[in-house]
């Protein structure tokens, strides 16, 4: 019963692209799933932001949707 989220995966927030799903961080006594790792901008001016993985709404095929709470672009 488990979710695969591969890189590349976009992810969105209120219908709006947010960025690319890169890697996870886990908590390494529970490995509960933490935080994140999105990839945002493009070739030559990308950067890393880290959210919180509480922010997930639904996984949707491709898509992570993320609640209201959006992290700032």
């Amino acid at each position: 019963g488990g979710t695969v989220i591969s890189r590349h995966t976009e992810v969105e927030a209120k219908n709006k692209h947010i960025g690319q799903f890169k890697e996870v961080i886990v908590d390494p006594e529970t490995y509960h799933i933490t935080q994140l790792v999105l990839q945002q901008g493009h070739l030559w001016e990308r950067k890393q932001e880290i959210i919180s993985a509480s922010l997930i709404d639904h996984i949707d095929g491709d898509t992570i949707s993320l609640i209201d709470n959006q992290p700032s672009s």
